[in-house]
């Protein structure tokens, strides 16, 4: 994603989540433009209650997570048919990982699998590093 894209998203994320969270658009900023990028893919199994008592609980998660998208901290969410979701998060930290993996299990109790993922390009520059070894 080109610079002049990142920053937009930037100013836009300044413009939704204010000061409070400044260092880590700043973080995630300098982290985009020297190509560190951490993305993991949550997915949550929620505890088996009855769907119709999680209403209430369902709407504070979409009220949640929607800034999470508008910043960019969250790259796409999807419910899973059933109960669940599926979200790709680009965060700063372990911490913020972690951070809001608890947050989302205040609004919405449920086991969550984790898987540290590897962009396109990391992807690529390992398997050159990989080749490069064999040779």
């Amino acid at each position: 994603m080109g610079l002049i894209i990142q920053l937009r998203k930037f100013w836009r994320s300044l413009e939704i989540f204010g000061d409070q969270n400044l260092k880590f658009f700043i973080i995630k900023l300098s982290q985009r433009i020297r190509g560190e990028i951490m993305l993991f893919l949550v997915i949550s199994t929620p505890r088996p209650d009855k769907p119709s008592t999680l209403i209430e609980a369902r709407s504070k998660y979409w009220d949640w997570m929607n800034p999470l998208l508008k910043s960019g901290m969250s790259r796409f969410v999807y419910a899973r048919t059933g109960r669940g979701a599926v979200a790709l998060f680009d965060v700063d930290s372990n911490e913020t990982l972690h951070r809001l993996m608890n947050e989302w299990s205040d609004i919405m109790p449920a086991h969550m699998d984790v898987y540290p993922l590897l962009d396109e390009s990391a992807a690529k520059v390992f398997l050159q590093q990989q080749e490069e070894l064999i040779k």
